[in-house]
């Protein structure tokens, strides 16, 4: 459901766009108390989790969000859906052959009321008999959000309802785009980063280059710096330019390492894929990079500019809530909204977007190389760019992976030794950051507006980047 707009994505935004507007017009001293709000459940739940509580009852002005269960399921919600189960569709034809019949090793498919049916206390869901029936009569049903889970996180009841088993999560947000029942929803900052606004506090955006064609077409960088600074905020960076800095120093770490201390050399701008290689391969850490990602390096960037600032990464991923937490990070990232949680805010202050805005995106300095890191092998061009501009090196041998389970076999087979002299690219989601569980629209659509984009830089080359004057301040 990558991009659609949903009774979902509705239910989502209102209760976005509801927070925004509490923590706007609330009192400075007021603090909250849950048990005064709605009695329902899952409604109640779903506004903790909207204003960045867990199991808390009460919110106070300065509360902050804690990295325990980003991303998590909603009981009350979970409607149990069946996993891993074969059935019998409509579409049977009860034909003579019966060929379900005749490839179930344990009988548990039979004919009667000129159908077939299975027995599921028989069925060992080898799936047989759907790749048999010459109708494609036989599906398989799967928990939508156990189908989207690269890294088998998402596990189940004895009453059939899911749970997220964090020892396994990357926190990738995939299982809660996923999820057609709004029943696992990620804890937002929304809150927190209006009542920063409000303090008067110097609150800067370090905008993910995937913001183009988010927020409708015809929806120019500008239009888009110009509304984000009538919510209040004082000013936008690109992290595109955070890339750049990060693929000339990982070029620098290729050429120093690779071969002679590590075999290849893996990037880890995404959180989820970083976090997930490490973990599942620790013989293949030392080549997973632990340099800082995009959003860290503008974060510090943001920060040299404006010492006092507080910083807010707004991207479509939830990984970088996660990444937000982390001791190294904190003190450059303050809070972490994606596109979803932005737009809410716009339609909670009746923010449009002026087509004849005049407001200049003066920290649009990124080199087109920086901006495409926001699609898969984007990393990779930036990188191997920087290896030929500089070290006049252009034949490195790459490969890239988008998806979790297309992740591990690649590490699988670099485990095997078949990626040494590689750089290698991964990234959680379909098609890259574009593909992010906090994306507006889909990847297709966000591709071709990032393509365009991406051509249209002003600064084609890294080294145009480090040669530009704003850029050296």
């Amino acid at each position: 459901m990558h991009g659609l707009f949903t009774p979902v994505s509705k239910l989502r935004r209102n209760l976005f766009k509801t927070v925004a507007k509490m923590a706007y017009t609330i009192d400075d001293s007021v603090t909250l108390n849950m048990e005064y709000f709605d009695k329902n459940p899952i409604i109640k739940k779903r506004l903790k989790f909207a204003l960045g509580l867990a199991d808390e009852d009460t919110l106070a002005p300065k509360a902050e969000v804690s990295e325990e269960k980003l991303v998590a399921v909603i009981e009350e919600a979970c409607k149990a859906c069946s996993h891993n189960r074969y059935f019998v569709t409509d579409g049977c034809m009860n034909c003579f052959a019966h060929p379900c019949v005749g490839v179930c090793p344990t009988n548990a498919v039979s004919v009667f009321d000129n159908k077939s049916h299975i027995d599921y206390g028989k069925c060992v869901r080898c799936g047989k008999c759907a790749a048999s029936c010459p109708y494609k009569a036989i599906m398989k049903q799967e928990k939508p959000c156990a189908s989207a889970c690269g890294v088998n996180a998402i596990k189940e009841q004895e009453n059939g309802k899911a749970y997220i088993d964090y020892n396994n999560c990357v926190s990738c947000g995939l299982c809660m785009a996923a999820c057609p029942f709004a029943a696992i929803f990620d804890k937002t900052e929304i809150y927190q980063v209006v009542r920063s606004i409000r303090a008067g506090e110097k609150v800067c955006v370090a905008l993910a280059p995937s913001f183009v064609g988010q927020f409708g077409k015809n929806i120019s960088s500008e239009m888009i710096v110009d509304a984000i600074k009538e919510l209040g905020f004082y000013d936008v960076f690109e992290v595109a330019i955070g890339a750049d800095v990060g693929s000339f120093s990982e070029s620098v770490h290729f050429m120093n390492h690779v071969p002679e201390h590590i075999p290849f050399m893996a990037t880890s701008c995404c959180p989820s894929w970083a976090v997930m290689a490490k973990r599942d391969f620790p013989e293949l850490a030392k080549c997973v990079l632990d340099s800082s990602t995009p959003m860290v390096e503008t974060g510090k960037i943001i920060k040299m500019r404006y010492e006092d600032a507080v910083v807010v990464f707004v991207g479509p991923c939830v990984a970088k809530k996660s990444e937000a937490k982390r001791d190294k990070v904190k003190p450059y990232i303050d809070y972490v909204l994606t596109f979803e949680e932005l737009y809410a805010m716009f339609e909670a202050c009746n923010v449009e977007f002026d087509s004849e805005s005049n407001e200049e995106f003066e920290n649009d300095f990124a080199s087109s190389y920086g901006k495409g890191y926001a699609s898969t092998g984007g990393v990779l061009k930036a990188i191997t760019s920087c290896l030929e501009t500089f070290y006049g090196v252009s034949d490195v041998k790459t490969d890239k992976a988008d998806g979790l389970i297309n992740c591990r076999k690649m590490l699988s087979e670099a485990k095997a030794g078949k990626k040494n002299g590689y750089l290698l690219e991964g990234m959680a989601c379909p098609g890259g950051c574009v593909g992010g569980p906090g994306a507006l629209i889909p990847v297709v659509r966000a591709n071709a507006e990032l393509k365009k984009y991406v051509d249209e830089s002003k600064n084609q080359k890294i080294i145009d980047v480090f040669n530009n004057l704003n850029f050296q301040s």
